[in-house]
């Protein structure tokens, strides 16, 4: 099927099912290459008062062009079924947008530079006048300031997906932080997950990404400290609750012929890893080929110190600074959370929960840049326990509530989180009045 056909249908499926009215799409009906009578003519009925649905679309479509063999009622009614959200809607109309400058402006210059018979100054006079309709009609990177009035039907849009229950953030898979995050990880934000090394912040990340695939998210990771067979083998120790120390040299056949039969499954999951793009420039660009060729939800970046930038700079923070900006931008531009993790300086043992984000390593660019900073700590006073207790605190959140202990348990050979598996740590640390930093686990809730 044809990408743009498909955009299309999308945007009249919305407007069917009453996820988005046609006032609250910009695009023009001449942008369409087969819907564009569809869309006027909702367009039309909305402006009358009416609800226009695939029946009612149907018919005025018959009467107003009788001759044409056009889509019927089950088609519309199928365009319907494609559409999730009021967001999927604005998406597809970008793209169709997008898709409307490219045929525009090539069309046309081909028709300009196939007159053989104009002058040069003639030709340039077309391009010019070329240049200013399509700057005028589309959006340009010149022209990018958007009025109150246009951005209102797509606030309408989003309030009504949120009437719908339809979430603009991305489940972390756990519920108890979502609910802190105000529904996840928003997107277009970038988000930050820290801990000091050894407390589980890559393990947290692949526990998301594997709730979110199960949910049917397509997850991509980029990871510049393990393999992606290393990640392959974490992802089905947590899938399979089957300890990593087993999937060793000499690996017993009961283990190794479960962990085979789940192979299946693991690979079920749309999980896409990168362990060889390390500079900014490059992930900005593999990123955009991934939303536009696998629909990609979200990804994460393990970990944020170790991408480059290939741009010089005189420093550690000054680099630092620029990946957590390039990867500020990526979010912004694809409509994704990106989610990297982050380490602490050692200056973050003696530090107050409150002053924590101070200790970010390298840069303060990543926490400026950050829309939410989660802090996940694991006990460690007792090294030889398999299941551990967990704590997790928003340090910083633009939507939501912050400094509010989660609490979980962690089993570290499976690389587990699960929520409140610990009983009675929330009311110990309440009156314990807990507000130590990186070691509070140390001495105990």
């Amino acid at each position: 099927m044809n990408t743009n056909t498909n955009y299309e249908k999308i945007l009249i499926g919305g407007i069917v099912r009453g996820l988005i009215k046609p006032s609250a799409l910009t695009v023009d009906s001449g942008d369409l290459e087969l819907l564009g009578r569809a869309l006027t003519v909702s367009r039309e009925l909305e402006a009358e008062k009416k609800t226009v649905d695939e029946e009612l679309l149907a018919m005025r479509l018959t009467e107003r062009f009788p001759d044409d063999n056009f889509y019927t009622q089950d088609d519309f009614k199928l365009f319907g079924q494609m559409v999730s959200s009021s967001n999927v809607c604005l998406e597809a109309e970008e793209k169709i947008k997008a898709g409307a400058l490219s045929t525009y402006l090539r069309t046309n210059l081909a028709t300009i530079l196939a007159d053989e018979q104009r002058s040069g100054a003639n030709i340039l006079d077309d391009l010019k006048h070329l240049l200013v309709f399509a700057d005028t009609n589309y959006r340009t990177r010149e022209n990018n300031f958007v009025p109150l009035s246009e951005i209102v039907g797509k606030l309408g849009a989003v309030l009504t997906d949120l009437y719908n229950n339809i979430s603009y953030a991305v489940t972390t898979g756990f519920g108890t932080l979502d609910d802190n995050l105000l529904d996840g990880f928003s997107k277009g934000d970038q988000h930050v997950i820290v801990g000091r090394t050894g407390h589980g912040k890559s393990a947290l990340a692949l526990n998301c990404a594997r709730r979110q695939a199960k949910l049917g998210a397509v997850v991509g990771v980029v990871s510049r400290e393990m393999s992606s067979v290393e990640n392959a083998m974490r992802l089905q120790s947590i899938d399979q609750n089957i300890p990593r120390w087993q999937m060793r040299k000499g690996i017993h056949e009961h283990t190794y012929n479960n962990l085979m039969s789940g192979l299946d499954g693991l690979g079920e999951l749309k999980i896409w890893f990168d362990t060889r793009t390390p500079y900014i420039e490059d992930l900005a660009v593999q990123t955009k080929l991934m939303c536009e060729t696998h629909g990609l939800t979200i990804l994460y970046v393990d970990t944020v110190q170790l991408v480059k930038t290939e741009q010089k700079r005189n420093g550690r923070a000054e680099i630092i600074g620029d990946v957590s900006r390039g990867l500020k931008e990526i979010a912004m531009e694809n409509n994704i959370p990106v989610v990297s993790l982050s380490q602490f300086n050692r200056g973050v043992l003696n530090a107050n929960t409150f002053d924590l984000l101070e200790h970010l390593k390298d840069s303060s660019g990543i926490e400026q840049d950050a829309s939410s900073v989660t802090y996940v700590q694991i006990d460690n006073s007792i090294p030889e326990a398999h299941t551990k207790p967990a704590k997790i605190q928003i340090l910083k959140n633009r939507n939501g509530a912050t400094y509010k202990e989660l609490f979980y348990s962690y089993r570290g050979e499976t690389f587990t989180f699960t929520e409140n598996a610990v009983e009675n740590i929330q009311t110990e640390a309440t009156t314990n009045g807990s507000t130590n930093g990186a070691d509070d686990f140390e001495f105990g809730f």
